[in-house]
This record gives C-alpha cells, sequence and structure tokens, in this order.
C-alpha cells in the first residue's frame, strides 16, 4: 500500500509513521510557464 503527504505537512507524516509506513523517496516538481 502506498501514500503521500506534503513535505511541510508534518502531522500527516507522524501519523503515517505511527502507522507503519516508510519513507521512500521525495520529489521535487518542475512548472514553466509558456
Amino acid at each position: 500500500m502506498a501514500s503521500d503527504t506534503t513535505p511541510e505537512n508534518t502531522i500527516s507524516q507522524k501519523v503515517h509513521q505511527a502507522l507503519g509506513f516508510e519513507e521512500t523517496e521525495r520529489v521535487i516538481f518542475y512548472r514553466k510557464r509558456c
């Protein structure tokens, strides 16, 4: 099972960790306005 949250949402991160989830990676998104 997988789930996600934003880096600044520390409460959600703590809940995920308490439920047994482990962080696997972090992603950086880019956008270019045309």
